[in-house]
């Protein structure tokens, strides 16, 4: 599902080039707004407009944001920097690019925030699921045989310590590592995602993993 957002365009007052993305940063780092996916902001090169665009990973998400009392702060830290009228032009964000990464990142955060149900909207109904761990090798086939395989191995949330995608051309290539905890202990995993997409949906995962080692 493409995720959905907004980009505002606006004129910038004079000298308040670094008070605007200093005030962007803070608001990505202290709101951790729920279903945030990205932010960036372009610059002219005579810092007189500016342009940021907002990721969210879907509209749900976004209504939400704007019905939120705090997004006032957002408002009042940002408005003191432009000059004149914003345009705002909401929207669906389509990754042109690689759609293969864009995947890839969306899966890494179902993983991290344990949000398994959100895996039906990456993977095709019909995808193929394939692991290999040392001598285990596990084989499965549609969304909801997947999402059950994932719930099962982040039932205990991981802290990810990498998750890195590279697009190929017929998906991506993640490398993976994270700390998990276990009735023996703190462990260390370590594997790489073979992603085959196509039609903006997963169509076959294939999963690398060292197993558990001692963190």
């Amino acid at each position: 599902m493409p995720d959905y957002g907004t980009l505002m365009i606006a004129n910038l007052k004079p000298g308040r080039r670094d008070a605007l993305l200093g005030a962007e940063q803070r608001w990505v780092a202290e709101r951790q707004v729920h279903g945030f996916v990205g932010q960036a902001a372009l610059v002219t090169d005579d810092a007189a407009t500016v342009a940021v665009a907002v990721r969210f990973d879907s509209k749900d998400a976004y209504a939400e944001l704007a019905a939120d009392p705090m997004h006032a702060w957002y408002r009042e830290h940002q408005a003191p920097h432009l000059d004149g009228e914003v345009r705002s032009i909401n929207g669906t964000w389509h990754d042109i690019s690689s759609p293969g990464v864009l995947l890839a990142e969306k899966l890494g955060r179902c993983f991290a925030e344990q949000r398994f149900d959100h895996l039906a909207e990456l993977y095709a109904s019909d995808a193929e699921f394939e692991l290999h761990v040392g001598a285990e090798h596990d084989r499965r086939t549609g969304r909801d045989q997947i999402r059950d395989r994932y719930a099962q191995d982040f039932a205990v949330r991981p802290e990810f310590l990498r998750w890195e995608p590279v697009a190929t051309a017929r998906g991506a290539i993640i490398e993976a590592d994270a700390h998990q905890d276990s009735p023996v202990g703190r462990l260390r995993f370590r594997w790489i995602h073979v992603l085959d997409v196509n039609g903006g949906w997963i169509r076959r995962d294939t999963v690398y993993c060292t197993g558990g080692t001692t963190a």
